[in-house]
């Protein structure tokens, strides 16, 4: 169960934020012109997104599924990058560059829902005398995602940008269906964020 959830992080961290670390500032500036300014303000966006949303996300996810927060996440993602695919393709370079930074908003979303569930779902799962080990191997299986991603996505960009918006907002789907499935597998102690004593 453990392991399943540690390779539904890998995939994310593959298609989701490794995407947005490397391939979005590539295609941002090769395909669809945004200037360094430009990508420096998506990147602004972003990070000040997480930094407003993460604390309420994390206070409304209290006492609530976590496999819906991984299958909201996916979603979330995928319009991500669908909506970087759009600004490709029917706008001009000003209108595109408000749609990448909206993209870049629209990401943190799910940044913060997978920041809250992910790690701890884990630690949950994990036998107590073995939470050390799997903790270790979601790290280890979220850095792998993190390795192979750019290197995936570099191969698709060069084919075509569409190919790679495309495939990783399917695959980002595919993981919102697997957190889904994995969601009836979960212990009844596993299913719900925990909620504060001081919330």
């Amino acid at each position: 169960m453990t392991g399943r959830s540690s390779v539904i992080g890998g995939v994310f961290a593959a298609f989701g934020i490794a995407q947005l670390n490397s391939m979005l500032p590539v295609y941002a500036a090769s395909d669809v012109g945004v200037s360094e300014r430009g990508v420096g303000l998506i990147f602004l966006f972003n990070t000040l997104a997480i930094l407003i949303l993460q604390l309420p996300v994390a206070k409304l996810l209290q006492g609530r599924r976590r496999v819906a927060a991984l299958a909201v996440t996916g979603v979330i993602w995928a319009a991500a990058w669908l909506l970087a695919l759009a600004s490709g393709l029917w706008f001009g370079v000003v209108a595109a560059t408000g749609l990448l930074i909206a993209v870049g908003v629209v990401f943190a979303v799910g940044e913060c829902l997978i920041g809250v569930v992910q790690g701890p779902l884990v630690a949950d799962l994990a036998p107590e005398r073995l939470r050390g080990r799997y903790t270790a191997l979601w790290l280890t299986t979220s850095q792998l995602g993190f390795t192979l991603g750019p290197a995936i996505g570099g191969l698709l960009l060069a084919h075509s940008a569409k190919l790679l918006w495309l495939i990783s907002a399917g695959v980002c789907v595919a993981c919102s269906a697997a957190a889904v499935f994995l969601g009836r597998a979960l212990p009844t102690a596993a299913r719900l964020a925990p909620i504060s004593p001081h919330a």
